[in-house]
């Protein structure tokens, strides 16, 4: 199957002007999510080939050290669309697409459990407010109960799957 791993990432030149440097990650982070920059480029993206993305993509919200947002995203079944293509439907900065590998799985997984290392102005936000991951509606269509009866875990069949989908992207 054709997985994709991409790192969509903001182009800082058109906002340091008007905004401090120190207030700049916290404004960055507020237009991203007031915006929803991420849900609107799969749009964008669906429009420009026609092809549905809904349920294809989980987004993991990180921070440079520099304090500014990006986001890593895996998509499933991605339609091809070039390179600077993608670029300009992203439109805020710079876009990197690879073939998924089970090391970018991996890598986003590391950060599923990883706790802490956001800049202090996000524990000033409303809890409830501040999503570390967006996921497109029908993501984890994917998850079945587990004998056990607790969702959310993958099956032996579905982990199987899940590998084999990452694999085949690869090859």
């Amino acid at each position: 199957r054709n997985v994709k791993f991409i790192t969509l990432t903001y182009d800082l030149r058109p906002y340091r002007d008007r905004i401090s440097p120190d207030e700049l990650p916290e404004f960055i982070y507020d237009m991203s999510k007031s915006e929803r920059h991420v849900a609107k480029f799969f749009q964008r993206v669906e429009a420009t080939t026609g092809k549905k993305l809904l349920g294809k993509w989980r987004a993991k919200m990180e921070f440079h050290k520099s304090g500014i947002l990006h986001f890593h995203v895996l998509v499933r079944d991605m339609p091809y669309v070039r390179q600077h293509e993608l670029q300009d439907i992203w439109g805020h900065g710079r876009l990197d697409v690879r073939m998924a590998r089970l090391k970018h799985a991996a890598y986003m997984a590391k950060y599923q459990a990883k706790s802490g290392g956001y800049p202090a102005f996000l524990y000033e936000k409303a809890r409830r407010s501040v999503q570390v991951w967006g996921t497109s509606h029908g993501f984890f269509k994917v998850l079945e109960e587990s004998s056990g009866g607790e969702s959310g875990k993958l099956s032996d069949d579905s982990r199987e799957r899940l590998k084999a989908d990452i694999q085949a992207s690869a090859d």
